[in-house]
């Protein structure tokens, strides 16, 4: 039995009904889940990855497209790039070599579950944070909308800081794909930005840069926020009043 066989046989023993049901409810379009939980899932991964088949069962799965694949299967291929000893297999390369997995992986995402997951789990690219920025230049700006999601969330989970967000709020501003995924990765981006920086992302808020769409997505996810409150609030609340007042003039 190979190891993609074997792994998809230990998936479908996990499954659960309920949550499958569950995972249906929130993933639109997404047809073959198994409903495997996902901490179940990253001790799987963890597993994999300390096989020494890894990396052929990986590469294989990148490799050759395979239309039947569980929405599973593509979920634990970017947790085994995420958690996966790459200095084993490719000493004092290991960087490149995960940022190379990484990026074979991106285009095999197409949904937000699988986006948000693999992002959190490149931990160890942001040890090299100049280099990742370099990487993840194209991906805002791509045409395809879970690559543009990709890139509006890595820049979100992975530079935080002062010293990037001129950087950050240009790459997010680059994003144009129109799809909703896409969208609301940026505004979620540009909502943590706020939070750590509320003044300069404010600024950038109201210049006009943002389109309609995004500009509301983001306004509502500042809003959600508890740590939004007083004259803060009120003053986030005055400016989305504002815009819907010019709209309805235009």
């Amino acid at each position: 039995m190979s190891l993609r066989d074997e792994i998809r046989r230990e998936l479908e023993s996990m499954g659960d009904p309920e949550y499958r049901a569950f995972s249906s409810g929130l993933l639109p379009g997404v047809e073959r889940i198994i409903g495997v939980r996902l901490p179940r899932l990253r001790a799987f991964a963890g597993r994999i990855a300390a096989r020494k088949s890894w990396r052929n069962w990986l590469e294989e799965c990148l490799r050759v497209s395979h239309p039947e694949e569980y929405f599973e299967e593509v979920m634990l291929q970017g947790m085994v790039i995420g958690c996966a000893d790459m200095e084993s297999s490719s000493p004092g390369n290991a960087w490149r070599k995960r940022t190379s997995l990484a990026r074979a992986f991106v285009p095999k995402i197409t949904n937000w579950s699988v986006c948000d997951s693999f992002c959190s789990g490149l931990k160890a690219l942001a040890l090299d944070r100049e280099a990742l920025r370099e990487a993840l230049a194209p991906y805002p700006r791509s045409e395809r909308e879970f690559e543009a999601r990709f890139g509006a969330v890595m820049i979100m989970m992975y530079f935080p800081e002062r010293e990037y967000l001129a950087w950050a709020l240009e790459s997010l501003d680059a994003a144009r794909h129109p799809g909703y995924y896409a969208r609301m990765g940026v505004a979620w981006a540009l909502s943590v930005c706020y939070m750590r920086f509320p003044g300069e992302t404010l600024e950038y808020l109201r210049s006009g840069a943002p389109d309609r769409e995004t500009l509301g997505m983001t306004l509502r996810k500042i809003l959600e926020s508890r740590r939004v409150k007083g004259r803060e609030r009120e003053r986030i609340l005055g400016f989305r009043a504002a815009l819907r007042e010019n709209e309805r003039e235009a």
